[in-house]
């Protein structure tokens, strides 16, 4: 093999003295002019991160993700309400929350008003059923002694149904808590008639 030759194998890597040292990788390479020669691959081949080594000291930086302010928040836009008005929570937007009538609603000329949080409102149905319950009884009583007694022994027996010993010291308790709002009514409903 003469000298002059070259191995074409290698052409295309840089070669560095064995003892350079550290090699210091710029943030952003320096571009060179596309070649139409070469591949587009190779042609940015460049420009990729080059893969880290798994090991000790190789671990790549954190990034911070830049957050805004709370005070940058109120400057460049509306403030989050912690409980939206019913227009705006059909319609699917942003409430600033403001009483009695909310930025949008006052813009969009609509009445504004607030419904009780699922919770309260439970409550309240719950107390309502509650009464209805008492109604129902006090009617079943009334006509129990005016039918015939297959009917009056129904109706006795309804009034005495235990099917759960009821202790319970709230419409909610630890053991109705996790219960559907129909079975929390179902159950107080049968303690309800079982007292």
């Amino acid at each position: 093999m003469d000298n002059l030759e070259q191995d074409d194998t290698f052409d295309d890597y840089d070669w560095l003295p064995i003892n350079a040292g550290p090699i210091l990788q710029q943030p952003y390479p320096t571009p060179i002019p596309f070649s139409p020669i070469q591949a587009p691959a190779q042609a940015f081949s460049q420009y990729m991160p080059t893969p880290l080594t798994a090991g000790p000291g190789n671990i790549a930086p954190k990034v911070a993700i830049p957050r805004l302010a709370s005070s940058d928040a109120l400057l460049h836009g509306r403030r989050r309400s912690a409980r939206a008005c019913e227009p705006c929570r059909q319609r699917k937007i942003k409430c600033d929350g403001i009483r009695p009538s909310c930025g949008q609603c006052a813009y969009h000329n609509h009445s504004c008003f607030y419904e009780d949080v699922k919770r309260v409102r439970d409550q309240k149905r719950l107390g309502s059923l509650v009464k209805r319950v008492d109604a129902y009884e006090a009617l079943l009583r009334e006509v129990e002694g005016e039918v015939d007694p297959l009917t009056a022994r129904k109706i006795k027996k309804a009034l005495k149904v235990s099917l759960v010993k009821c202790q319970m010291k709230s419409p909610v308790s630890s053991e109705t808590r996790f219960l559907s709002f129909e079975s929390r009514v179902q159950t107080l409903t049968v303690c309800h008639l079982a007292n």
